[in-house]
């Protein structure tokens, strides 16, 4: 069995578009949060109870692992909180202005339009390594769901959705990571052509999660559709 993680889902749609830690930290900490719950297998149950405890468990880890990712995203900048109400309560009430309420953006946190340049490429080279290893630990464990997961599919649509959020968080943050690499451009490209290369080598991992994504929606149908049928 894989997984035990934070929980906490996601605020943002579902809408498709496009903290500097070590470049693994992320697949790393993850990986090791998944190592957990091996000790958690019950073996006393019998036949079918012991299958039903299983499948629920690996629901249980994808979802943990999905919200997991969308944490660490939005504790490291790669995407920004949105704060709705907060934010406007903020500027009534304290009379901060509406630049002062938005949440610092990622290229803002970095300080892209002013750091050194070399250095805000090799950190944007970090971020993104660390987002696409991430995502790549997301999709395995999609995928192992999947495989495994055969019956007793009752809250699928819960973890379609959980991966969905993961694969947004993921897509949100390359445009982040973009824009940054944007800025520091028009200052400088000491640097440019890694950063451009690990972006690239991020939407490979996105595109593949594009496609588990698809495969979790067509077994939620059918789940869905044999559900119907009995």
């Amino acid at each position: 069995m894989d997984g035990v993680f934070i929980t906490c889902m996601s605020e943002y749609g579902w809408e498709y578009i496009g903290g500097c830690l070590p470049m693994r930290s992320v697949a790393v900490g993850l990986l090791a949060l998944v190592a957990v719950s091996g000790c958690a297998t019950v073996s006393v149950m019998p036949g079918e109870a012991l299958v039903e405890a299983r499948v629920t468990q690996e629901q249980s880890n994808l979802r943990n692992v999905c919200n997991a990712y969308t944490e660490q995203a939005k504790a490291e900048n790669w995407v920004t909180p949105t704060n709705g109400f907060l934010s406007i309560a903020r500027v009534l009430i304290d009379g901060s202005s509406a630049k002062q309420a938005a949440s610092q953006t990622y290229a803002d946190g970095i300080e892209a339009d002013t750091g050194d340049v070399e250095a805000l490429y090799q950190r944007i080279s970090t971020d993104i390594s660390s987002a696409r290893d991430g995502l790549e630990v997301v999709t395995a464990e999609a995928v192992k769901f999947v495989e495994a997961s055969q019956t007793n599919k009752a809250s699928l649509r819960r973890d379609v959705m959980s991966f969905e959020s993961a694969l947004v968080t993921a897509q949100k943050s390359r445009r982040n990571f973009a824009g940054a690499i944007s800025i520091v451009a028009q200052r400088g490209d000491a640097g440019l052509s890694n950063s451009e290369a690990e972006l690239a080598e991020f939407d490979i991992v996105i595109d593949r999660a594009r496609d588990t994504v698809n495969r979790l929606a067509l077994a939620h149908s059918a789940n869905s559709t044999d559900s119907a049928v009995s």
